[in-house]
């Protein structure tokens, strides 16, 4: 019954987020300023879309019980009143969650990535001071938080102003527990930090050179990627990796 209700949950609201995505996209297309907002936007579709993918592996996951079983007799099934209890497995519910916060990272990493390339088309660079060539260390959105201040259009520490028209083009919900989103200072001017669903940072790598070739090699991977036609790559290590050492490649969640 309970996972009935989470696949009802998944559906209603991967149909509202296709809904509300299209629309906003139809929105900012006929509006004066096309890059507010976008980013959020392609966001919902992505993860709308992700719910949907996701409405059958679910359901075959939590059913998949063969119709030919006979069931077992009273007597087979029957145990000692003093044995223990067997506890109930948890692993479809787990399932669920986790691939929800794959869902949402995955979201969070593509509005990051929309949001500076919203950035470079309208101010014809980086979000990032100084950049001469490609960072051998991608900025990670615990430490590296002036780009987040920009980005959001929050005072920023450096001069000269960055986003100088005061442009948010970022829009991400605020952390819960630390996990899952922005936090900010007591004063609410700028941020502490942007973490993902599982307490870590987002990692971002920028084209520093503008030749449109990014090399990136996240903390679980073995070798270095060499990526054509990006401006900016946006990572989360997931769930196995949080404090960024370890960890499986493929819990990674990325925008290529």
């Amino acid at each position: 019954m309970k996972l009935h209700i989470e696949l009802g949950l998944i559906c209603v609201l991967a149909v509202t987020s296709l809904i509300y995505g299209h629309y906003s996209l139809l929105k900012i297309s006929k509006s004066a300023d096309k890059s507010s907002g976008k980013g959020l936007a392609i966001a919902g579709l992505i993860v709308g879309y992700l719910g949907l993918i996701m409405l059958p592996i679910i359901v075959i996951t939590g059913h998949a019980t063969p119709d030919n079983e006979a069931p077992m007799s009273n007597s087979a099934t029957s145990k000692p009143d003093n044995a223990a209890p067997k506890p109930e497995s948890a692993a479809p519910e787990n399932f669920i969650i986790q691939r929800a916060k794959r869902t949402e990272a995955l979201a969070t990493c593509t509005a990051i990535e929309a949001a500076v390339n919203d950035f470079y088309n309208e101010y014809a660079s980086l979000p990032q001071r100084d950049l001469a060539d490609d960072p051998v260390v991608p900025l990670n959105t615990k430490t590296d938080l002036e780009i987040l201040n920009v980005l959001l259009a929050l005072p920023e520490a450096g001069t000269p102003a960055m986003n100088t028209k005061k442009i948010k083009f970022l829009n991400v919900r605020e952390a819960r527990n630390g996990k899952g989103g922005l936090t900010y200072t007591s004063s609410g001017n700028s941020v502490t930090g942007l973490y993902d669903p599982w307490g870590g940072p987002y990692y971002i790598m920028l084209d520093g050179n503008y030749d449109e070739e990014i090399k990136v090699k996240p903390a679980a991977a073995t070798k270095e990627t060499t990526l054509h036609g990006k401006k900016v790559v946006v990572w989360s290590n997931g769930a196995d990796c949080v404090n960024g050492h370890g960890g499986q490649v493929d819990d990674d969640v990325k925008t290529w």
